[in-house]
């Protein structure tokens, strides 16, 4: 049999090695926003929109 080359696999490892770092960020943004909207919830404060708190987070940091 012949063997796929070597560029192939480290294509393929790449991508993957990409998506899991993608994910990890993806859950770590969400889990910080949604974090943030608990926190202001139980302190009482309420915003018009999702877009407010966005706006809000993007100046903020």
């Amino acid at each position: 049999m012949k063997r796929k080359s070597r560029g192939m696999d480290r294509l393929i490892a790449f991508f993957i090695v990409g998506a899991m770092v993608l994910i990890i960020l993806a859950i770590l943004m969400g889990s910080y926003f949604f974090g943030f909207i608990g926190f202001l919830k139980v302190m009482g404060v309420e915003y018009e929109s999702y877009w407010a708190i966005y706006l809000f987070l993007y100046l903020a940091l």
